[in-house]
């Protein structure tokens, strides 16, 4: 953070629209400003206002894109993202010209109808990445030592089979 008047936008379209709005409700928890801005929202004469752009896209998607375009007008940007910048020519030039890019897994996830994994490991990524804002701050709330327990809970449950018998339809 920029210290306690930082004033985030956040971005995310599709699959990304949940982690991005997560980050909403975990920086407002924490006492910083923050708006989910849907991608039309920078169709607008100006782009919305703000001192961090935030933008969460599990690769980079073309309506990810259109938020990029006006990085120009925030002193920071951060894209949360599945593509390594050592990887990936475009998110490598991002972070060239000063994006600070968030990775997370998986990196593929392309045989699924559905990204399930993208979007629940992007929510962990952008609350860690709130929760350490947050702890510039001096500000930790009280569940902020649980989200640790998080991903060896979902694997000792998937483990045991306990979702396996689940009637989806009922």
């Amino acid at each position: 953070p920029r210290g306690d008047r930082t004033r985030f936008v956040v971005s995310g379209l599709g699959a990304s629209e949940g982690p991005a709005r997560v980050l909403c409700a975990v920086l407002a928890e924490v006492g910083l400003a923050a708006v989910y801005a849907p991608v039309s929202a920078f169709f607008a004469a100006a782009p919305p206002p703000g001192d961090v752009l935030v933008i969460v896209s599990q690769r980079l998607s073309p309506n990810a894109r259109i938020p990029l375009r006006y990085r120009a007008a925030y002193p920071e940007v951060v894209l949360v993202t599945t593509l390594d910048p050592s990887s990936d020519a475009r998110v490598g030039e991002l972070a060239r010209s000063g994006v600070r890019v968030l990775v997370h897994s998986p990196a593929e996830e392309d045989r699924l109808l559905l990204r399930v994994l993208g979007p629940a490991a992007a929510s962990v990524c952008v609350t860690r990445a709130a929760l350490g804002s947050a702890r510039e701050l001096g500000v930790v709330p009280n569940w902020a030592s649980a989200l640790g327990e998080v991903p060896a809970a979902v694997g000792a449950a998937l483990a045991r089979g306990q979702w396996s018998d689940m009637d989806l339809f009922a």
